[in-house]
């Protein structure tokens, strides 16, 4: 436990200035997340990955962070060409491992997109809104499922979860998001807080559970081990790349009904 307490506030420390500062600063922290993701993205379904394969999933990723979204589906689609040309040509590169990668690279240009939508439509503090409602609702769920916790959730995924710890991290999760939105990001339209407020809680915890669930089928414990006690990056924002998206389709589905 303290070493995962030391090293949630080194990632903390290294994180907050790059959103706060935004520029270049940020484009750094972007660009090392995309490189550490494609990274452990491929490591881990294979054993032997070929560095061309590292090369095109990289310029992909890349590709769709920055294309307009006219051109997402055609970068979209010069990658499936791509997988399945590594398919054909390697046994180790099995339809089900090459989906999985397939997933994975639009979860996370998705999810940096999401990220540079926020940060130039609402500004640092209302990224800084969506951590909160992820690890809020992580903490709160941990304590509530330890000490209350009886019913289980989903044995088949995260033996340990329970339905009481997921209800206490909804609620708290919910319930501080919409006050740390109240104060400290007055650029969330107020329907856009309540409905983000209630829905990013029970989104993140899917996304802890559809990690949990894509390890298991992999039979690997993390998907790196960059950060001591935490595993990898994807390990430590599984949640949060959910609720990135979750908060980008609010926006753009609240901005075509107005």
């Amino acid at each position: 436990m303290k070493q995962r307490i030391i090293t949630a506030l080194c990632i903390i420390a290294a994180v907050l200035p790059p959103i706060l500062l935004g520029g270049v600063w940020l484009d750094v922290l972007i660009g090392a997340f995309a490189l550490v993701a494609v990274y452990e993205i491929l490591n881990c379904q294979f054993k032997r990955v070929p560095w061309s394969l590292y090369g095109v999933l990289i310029v992909s990723m890349f590709g769709l962070i920055l294309v307009d979204w006219s051109l997402f589906a055609a970068i979209l689609g010069l990658l499936v060409i791509g997988l399945f040309f590594y398919c054909v040509c390697f046994e180790e590169f099995s339809v089900d491992k090459i989906s999985i990668v397939f997933v994975f690279m639009m979860l996370v240009s998705l999810t940096i997109r999401s990220m540079l939508m926020i940060y130039d439509g609402f500004g640092p503090t209302t990224m800084i809104y969506v951590a909160v409602a992820t690890y809020i609702t992580d903490t709160g769920a941990y304590f509530c499922g330890r000490f209350f916790g009886k019913h289980k959730l989903n044995e088949r995924i995260s033996p340990k979860k329970t339905i009481e710890g997921s209800v206490g991290g909804w609620i708290s999760g919910a319930v501080i998001s919409f006050g740390f939105g109240l104060l400290f990001a007055p650029a969330i339209p107020m329907n856009l807080l309540i409905a983000s407020s209630l829905l990013m809680p029970i989104v993140g915890q899917l996304g802890d559970l559809a990690f949990s669930a894509i390890k298991r089928h992999d039979g690997i414990k993390d998907f790196g081990n960059i950060f001591p006690g935490h595993g990898g990056v994807l390990d430590r924002i599984d949640s949060l790349i959910f609720n990135l998206i979750l908060f980008m389709c609010l926006c753009l589905l609240m901005a075509m009904v107005i």
